[in-house]
């Protein structure tokens, strides 16, 4: 039946239960669907015996209270005196089980110790199944006995998998220890240094070994507001320290921050159909792993109602449910490692520092942006920008474009790792990112891949990859804004929020833009994933929602610069406003292309329209210098195309060819083999009263100037009076001196002078 409780605590050792029932269930019949429906029937105690629900043939059916006074003893359970309140010691490593925890007759093979890497299967996910099939068939035995059910439980194999599963090669392109070995050859090759700068790799420390033996791992710096850098890292066992040591580069570390740590749980739901057979890469699910987590028989009874037994490797993905392992498989959850976050506060801008996770063998340098209106001609801005990233062998080389690019700052437009459910994924792009992330800031934005893929609902992104929204004003970490330089930096979830009136997104941005100093930061730049102007054909009309409550919005502000991800492509728009080029319109540039498993967009609108100036499906990342308030370069980098690798119809996979001539098969731009879009972004000031602004009092269009308040309201006024009194003597000439108004007439006709129609 249907009831709630209540626990009375009297002291130390006596507490009184009470649970009373408010309503009981009949069932009235069936739905369409075959299934049991079912009405209320009565309230409490006032039904009385009359009142039980339909089907339950428990002893206590009709009883209306359960009451029992719970008494703890202490003398004959000794546990229950336990605890001193001081707690266990913290020493990096994995709290010991208590006396009386029962233990494995053997010890677990990789039990987790201080500095030992895991594998993508997360936290020793084989070593707590073989322990907890232990536990679970020992259980199960006990409670199957004193059922008298003891027939029904089923012996655990010894094994966690049937031993007639095939599996398939156990190494993987791009897991995680493929992951390091690319890193490792890339800093042989002389990464520690690209085009003459910092590495994030602090003199010697950043070696191989180091590195793989250190329990600090996938360490990068996002800002809580301009000069706070947030340090996040990452350990696989508790009890390290949320601590970093840092100073001004060459100089001693005396600065020591203190942060928090927390950790996650998410259902395990490989959504994406593409992690099953991917159009790019190698399969980048683990199907074996996944079997071995739906396949429940191993461990549990059939008795069990999270009982599951699968007899090949291949059945798992079938098994799945709605996307998803069964929320009732106790293996079926993902358990992050420990998210450190650790504020560095203060810290001066365009300045080189040096950090230390405590715990950590590594050192790590970084460069804070210029502040908000700082510029330097002799050092112009740099803003490295790429999305729609994951962990392919192309995602590698877009982070080692960017991190070329020697960027103040990184904006990351949506769709980072491409988990989609398999979530070591994200562990697995964590450590890819690090020699970028870990020397320069990112500012990114949710994908569809944070929001919806996996039934991840943005978790991920929030626990791991903090942004300012705080100081920015902002009640989500979805939306907010930061300046850099010139730059005034708004990035949003766009269509994956609600953008009509009244909504949080759109109050905000509202309030954000009218915020903007233009004569401090000039550039007004915005990202979000989804594009409203794309030429290609994936993905065409999915943001026209939030195009139509959006974009007069960023043209009354005169937004400079839109970046949007999304599309696995690279497009670069004219100044377009309402799908028409624009002057004073803003310039949209689509950037997916950072090389994830998903492949190449394709194909293109034909014909391509006018708005769009280049449009290439391609791999590659994106530079802007801003060198004042008026002028910037754009440039466009490729690093690779694909190729059908599979004749016969296969079309639908592709490999890399990573050479300066190459063009994406399929591709039907123009501009399909050109390596470089490169352009000089002018800001038309004189020309654009929405680009301009008006200092702290932005300009904000014809209806503000109107206001009464407004600088130009005088001026304003003044010319439509003067209009006015000219038509007003325009009409009493014609009334008065020249015949009826409307009438066609020159000023000799009005002097007695009659002239012909045609002169008239």
């Amino acid at each position: 039946a249907f009831g709630a409780g209540v626990l009375t605590v009297h002291n130390a050792t006596h507490a009184d239960w009470e649970w009373q029932r408010v309503a009981c269930v009949e069932e009235y019949g069936t739905s369409v669907f075959g299934l049991k429906q079912y009405t209320w029937n009565g309230a409490g105690a006032a039904n009385g015996p009359n009142c039980s629900t339909s089907g339950d043939n428990s002893a206590q059916r009709y009883v209306t209270v359960d009451a029992v006074t719970i008494v703890r003893d202490v003398i004959a359970c000794g546990s229950r005196a336990k605890g001193s309140g001081t707690g266990l010691p913290k020493t990096g490593t994995a709290a010991a089980p208590l006396a009386e925890a029962p233990l494995p007759a053997t010890p677990v093979n990789g039990a987790v110790t201080p500095g030992r890497r895991l594998g993508e299967s997360g936290r020793d996910a084989d070593s707590r199944k073989a322990s907890a099939a232990a536990h679970v068939s020992t259980a199960f035995g006990r409670v199957a006995s004193s059922l008298n059910t003891a027939s029904t439980a089923t012996a655990a194999p010894t094994g966690s998998i049937t031993s007639s599963f095939v599996r398939p090669p156990g190494v993987r392109p791009l897991q995680r220890e493929e992951m390091r070995k690319h890193l490792v050859e890339w800093r042989k090759q002389g990464a520690r240094r690209l085009d003459g700068m910092h590495n994030g790799f602090s003199h010697d420390k950043r070696r191989l070994a180091e590195a793989d033996a250190d329990e600090i791992e996938q360490v990068h710096l996002g800002f809580k507001a301009s000069g706070d850098v947030i340090v996040t890292f990452l350990t696989q066992a508790s009890g390290t320290p949320s601590r970093v040591k840092w100073g001004i580069e060459g100089q001693k570390l005396s600065n020591v921050a203190t942060g928090e740590v927390s950790t996650y749980t998410t259902l395990i739901c490989p959504t994406n159909d593409d992690l099953h057979v991917p159009p790019m890469g190698e399969q980048p699910l683990d199907m074996a792993r996944l079997a071995s987590i739906v396949n429940t028989s191993s461990v549990l009874p059939s008795s069990s109602m999270s009982y599951k037994k699968i007899d090949q490797v291949s059945d798992a993905w079938g098994a799945l449910e709605k996307g998803c392992v069964a929320y009732k498989n106790p293996f079926g959850y993902y358990q992050s490692p420990y998210v450190h976050t650790v504020v560095l506060p203060g810290l001066q801008p365009r300045t080189r520092y040096t950090y230390q996770p405590e715990g950590s063998t590594r050192e790590f340098t970084f460069v804070t942006p210029a502040a908000g209106g700082q510029s330097d001609p002799a050092k112009p801005f740099k803003l490295g920008v790429w999305a729609d990233v994951g962990i392919t062998n192309v995602s590698l080389a877009s982070m080692k474009q960017v991190k070329s690019f020697d960027p103040e700052l990184v904006i990351l437009v949506g769709d980072y790792s491409y988990a989609d459910g398999w979530s070591p994924k994200w562990d697995i792009f964590g450590d890819m990112s690090e020699p970028l992330m870990s020397s320069v800031g990112t500012l990114g934005v949710v994908g569809n891949h944070e929001a919806a893929e996996g039934r991840y609902n943005n978790i991920d992104f929030k626990e791991r990859y903090p942004v300012p929204y705080r100081s920015s004003g902002s009640e989500s970490p979805l939306y907010y804004s930061f300046d850099a330089g010139l730059l005034h930096i708004i990035g949003i979830p766009g269509t994956y929020a609600p953008t009509g009136q009244r909504s949080p997104q759109q109050e905000w941005l509202i309030h954000d833009l009218e915020k903007v100093n233009r004569s401090l930061t000039p550039w007004l730049v915005v990202q979000f994933h989804t594009p409203w102007y794309s030429s290609n054909q994936h993905h065409m009309g999915e943001a026209l929602t939030a195009q139509a409550d959006l974009e007069e919005l960023f043209y009354k502000y005169g937004v400079d610069l839109v970046f949007n991800g999304h599309l696995h492509s690279y497009e670069r728009s004219h100044p377009v406003y309402k799908n028409k080029v624009d002057p004073c319109g803003t310039t949209h540039i689509v950037i997916g292309d950072a090389g994830n498993y998903e492949g190449p967009a394709l194909p293109w609108s034909d014909p391509q329209p006018a708005w769009s100036a280049f449009r290439e499906s391609s791999f590659g990342s994106g530079l802007l210098t801003v060198y004042n308030s008026t002028h910037a370069d754009w440039e466009w980098r490729r690093v690779a195309c694909g190729k059908h690798p599979f004749h016969h119809g296969q079309t639908h996979a592709y490999s890399m060819d990573f050479s300066a001539s190459c063009a994406t098969d399929g591709d039907d731009s123009v501009q399909r083999a050109e390596p470089i879009d490169k352009i000089t972004i002018v800001r038309p000031m004189e020309q654009c009263l929405n680009v301009k602004g008006l200092g702290a009092a932005n300009y904000r269009g014809l209806d503000a100037a109107l206001e009464p308040g407004s600088s130009m309201f005088p001026i304003i006024a003044g010319v439509v009076l003067a209009v006015l009194a000219m038509g007003v003597g325009t009409w009493f000439a014609q009334r008065y001196l020249c015949g009826e108004p409307g009438k066609n007439y020159e000023e000799d006709s009005c002097l007695g002078n009659e002239s012909s129609d045609e002169d008239s």
